[in-house]
């Protein structure tokens, strides 16, 4: 379970411009910080792994499994290819699956034993709180952008939080910012007729691998996505 500190934002402070925002294709857009896109990179590759995955019709029922399709569409992708340029290593199948385990606790259990500073601890143990509550009370998807991009706010105008904990915490809120993204696009698809489910363990592996190279941290991510709904 995650520890419930008292939440330093609102997952209620709706902006109706950040909610109703649309792309040209008529998918909804996320308007964020101009600091932002230098930790999107990550996100935006998980989503494209994904998508990719999807349409090539893949289907796997273990980890390891899942992880390969998905590497071997990872590596037909232009963006990826780019992303693994500035570094790569193949994430850890035990990795993934033990941070997606659904064990109670492994969340905070991943932030306790971080290399983050104490405030930076307890500023994710917040937001993952946060998310947590939003997504009990079935927000929609442009209050939790808002609360999202609140989030990353306040880390971008806090000077006190040093280069590692600054990245650590604006990559696992845009990490989270994609996987809500994508699966607002994902509702009910058949023939599991449920929505996309943004997981725990989704964003304890964005915390955990959060220092290493982009490309290991969206293969992961988007490893664990698929395989907790596709």
């Amino acid at each position: 379970m995650l520890l419930l500190f008292p939440l330093l934002f609102s997952c209620s402070m709706a902006d109706d411009a950040t909610a109703n925002a649309l792309d040209a294709t008529g998918a909804p857009q996320y308007k964020k910080s101009a600091a932002s896109p230098a930790y999107d990179a990550a996100g935006i590759a998980q989503n494209e792994i994904m998508e990719a995955f999807i349409a090539h019709g893949d289907t796997a029922s273990t980890i390891g499994a899942t992880l390969k399709l998905a590497a071997a569409r990872a590596a037909a992708l232009p963006g990826f290819n780019a992303l693994a340029e500035t570094g790569y290593l193949s994430p850890s199948e035990m990795r993934i699956a033990y941070l997606t385990d659904g064990v109670p606790g492994r969340l905070d259990d991943v932030i306790f034993h971080s290399a983050l500073s104490d405030k930076a601890k307890l500023s994710l143990t917040n937001f993952c709180a946060g998310l947590s509550y939003c997504q009990s009370q079935k927000q929609d998807y442009g209050t939790i952008m808002t609360f999202i991009a609140s989030y990353e706010a306040s880390i971008l105008a806090d000077a006190t939080f040093g280069s590692r904990d600054q990245k650590v915490l604006l990559v696992a809120a845009s990490l989270s910012v994609h996987a809500f993204k994508f699966a607002e696009t994902r509702k009910k698809r058949k023939p599991r007729d449920r929505d996309w489910d943004i997981s725990v363990g989704h964003i304890a592996i964005a915390i955990d691998l959060g220092e290493g190279p982009p490309a290991t941290l969206a293969l992961a991510c988007a490893t664990a996505l698929l395989q907790e709904n596709h």
